[in-house]
């Protein structure tokens, strides 16, 4: 625990003791790090405490409230004297009857001494048992919502008065059930259940102060409640989800600097932009646009443009951070990688204009340094996905010509180099990106960069004058240059060059140079490979087939012939 004194607050930090279960990279760049404590400071009265990590080993009961306020101590002492411990003002006798009291030896000399132990002790004791009558563990109201929730797992449902009647009952309480791990769980589980609990619990949170409401953003185990409830409200057809949802984003978005620098309020900013957007928590990896299509039909006029508000300005923060070095801070990177997914999902547009925008402001030496970074490259990763044949050609003239060989060799900048090349579809952008990469095709194999060979190949694969070459450097790479050894084009990919022309090993066989070839087999120039595949023993065929790494050869093979 650590207490930071900050205008007129005690600032209490204490550990989180329940762990979102989200595998995330804390790092944070430096220039990032020391703006967020310093805003959040000054801004709120807290600080951000060293390690953000989670406590595993805490009471049940203990307060997870992140930045838990109390007021300072008063002084206790006796008299004038104004120490901590509150000891009596002695007096010593000089000379010729002439009393000294401590308060002349303070002025004189200073404040030296600490107090007596024991009161000082005594002192501790009340101070914490005054904190504990300010938060105390709501022990009844908590077993109340416990045998609902049992109620709920007997029943399978909570019927709309039962719901009221817990609303009721948790009314003015709300702040102190999300702040301990117990009831905030069982929150969840009762008020998650429904549209209508998750709206009356949140319409009771809202009541709060903004500074209290904040503390709760910033706590762990209250921010994944707020989460929660906030999926819940999904499809809203009504316009309190609406209020509610504006009410707190804007929370949010007016201390954007705090809120994205914190892994816990950063996940609220995410839910409130896929909740904008009548997306579903990500539990799983299909999120179909059809979701988002019936929720919108259902929806009346007032409800999309309340909707649309809340999604352009978290977009319009995050998506304007994208071309500045605090993106490579993780959690505002997966905040803006959210919301570029949020937007491509709802067909917004927005990240497309954005990137024209930036390309207008930014240099493309600043661009490619964070096409570098090791969280700022997955933004543009995203980015250059969901560009317009347009502005890819200005991406290519601005950032990536020139510096293929330089991008395609950083651990980091290389997979957005990668979705680049794959977006690229005009046969005037198609030739001038395979004019400059295909002489490199040979050192991205060497030096294991599969993922831009692969980009490449998908890129020649829409175009069949830019085939040729490709092939050529392709054969030449795997030893297939010649009329001799060409049938062994196919089987020399299959295993990166370990085939001796002979006899076929099926331990030899290479997951990245079936990948290759899956792509090569999508080209209109597959004369070599055809006679390849006529030429394979039956034996070969039999293992390529069962084995998975040489199923998709044989299947798209048995296509093309």
């Amino acid at each position: 625990m650590l207490e930071i004194a900050s205008q007129g607050y005690v600032v209490t930090f204490v550990g989180h003791s329940m762990t979102r279960k989200r595998k995330t990279d804390n790092t944070q760049s430096e220039n990032d790090v020391g703006d967020n404590k310093k805003e959040r400071s000054f801004d709120y009265d807290y600080q951000n405490s060293s390690e953000e990590g989670p406590s595993t080993d805490r009471d049940p009961t203990q307060s997870d409230s992140q930045y838990q306020r109390t007021f300072p101590n008063k002084n206790r002492g006796r008299g004038d004297y104004r120490g901590r411990g509150g000891q009596r003002n002695h007096q010593f006798t000089k000379g010729r009857g002439r009393s000294y009291d401590t308060n002349d030896f303070d002025r004189k000399y200073g404040r030296v001494g600490g107090g007596n132990e024991d009161e000082v002790r005594e002192s501790i004791r009340e101070e914490g048992k005054g904190k504990e009558e300010k938060e105390p563990y709501p022990a009844e109201l908590v077993a109340y919502l416990k045998n609902i929730e049992q109620m709920q797992v007997t029943e399978g449902h909570l019927d709309n008065m039962v719901i009221d009647k817990c609303a009721e009952e948790c009314t003015g309480e709300e702040e102190k059930l999300l702040s301990f791990r117990d009831s905030s769980i069982v929150v969840e589980s009762v008020f998650g259940s429904s549209q209508r609990g998750a709206e009356l619990f949140l319409s009771g949170l809202a009541r709060l102060k903004h500074k209290r409401l904040l503390d709760l953003f910033f706590s762990g185990t209250s921010a994944h409640a707020i989460e929660t409830l906030f999926y819940a409200l999904l499809p809203i057809k009504t316009n309190k989800p609406v209020e509610l949802l504006e009410k707190f984003s804007d929370l949010l978005c007016d201390n954007w600097n705090d809120a994205v620098g914190c892994q816990h309020s950063a996940f609220l900013v995410r839910c409130f932009a896929w909740v904008a957007c009548g997306l579903k928590k990500k539990d799983k990896t299909s999120h179909e646009d059809s979701t988002t299509a019936q929720s919108i039909e259902d929806q009346s006029a007032d409800i999309k443009v309340g909707l649309s508000r809340v999604f352009d300005r978290i977009a319009s923060l995050a998506l304007e951070s994208a071309a500045t070095p605090r993106v490579e801070n993780v959690h505002l990177s997966l905040v803006v990688q959210d919301v570029l997914e949020a937007d491509r999902i709802a067909k917004l547009g927005k990240s497309t204009l954005l990137v024209d925008k930036i390309l207008t402001t930014t240099t493309g030496n600043d661009l490619r340094q964070l096409w570098m970074g090791k969280n700022s490259s997955r933004v543009w990763e995203k980015l250059v996905m969901t560009c317009r044949e347009e502005t890819l050609q200005s991406l290519w003239e601005t950032i990536v010509t020139g510096h293929v060989s330089e991008l395609a060799a950083h651990p980091s900048a290389n997979f957005p180099l990668q979705n680049f090349i794959s977006s690229v579809k005009s046969l005037e952008l198609a030739t001038d990106v395979c004019h400059e990469t295909t002489p490199l095709i040979q050192k991205f194999l060497s030096s294991d960069r599969w993922g831009v060979a692969q980009a490449l190949l998908r890129c020649a694969a829409k175009h069949e004058d830019l085939q040729e070459p490709l092939l050529k450097a392709l054969r030449q790479y795997f030893r297939a240059g010649t009329k001799e050894n060409k049938v062994n084009f196919l089987l020399n990919i299959a295993t990166m060059n370990k085939y001796n022309g002979k006899s076929f090993n099926d331990y030899d066989l290479h997951l990245h140079g079936c990948l290759l070839l899956e792509v090569l087999l999508t080209f209109n120039k597959i004369k070599t490979l055809t006679a390849c595949v006529e030429a394979l023993q039956a034996s070969d065929i039999v293992k390529l087939h069962f084995l998975p790494e040489g199923f998709g050869i044989m299947e798209l093979s048995n296509f093309q012939l």
